[in-house]
């Protein structure tokens, strides 16, 4: 196969495999990364004082604070 332009490619697959984990949740690999990225309910996430991005000095995203 012979692809002129592989940029596209790789992004015409990486689109092509987020739409099957929208329109078929029921797979092993949707279920995986819902385990995986699933923040559950919320109570034990602190989102004013926990590091968001690992391993950067900077890893506090700014944003204002609501008192």
């Amino acid at each position: 196969m012979g692809f002129r332009v592989l940029h596209t490619f790789n992004l015409a697959m990486i689109a092509k495999q987020g739409w099957n984990l929208m329109t078929k949740p029921h797979t092993l690999v949707a279920k995986l990364y819902k385990a995986r990225w699933s923040i559950g309910n919320g109570t034990n996430i602190k989102v004013m004082s926990d590091p968001w991005l690992r391993d950067s000095e900077g890893s506090w995203i700014p944003s204002p604070q609501i008192q």
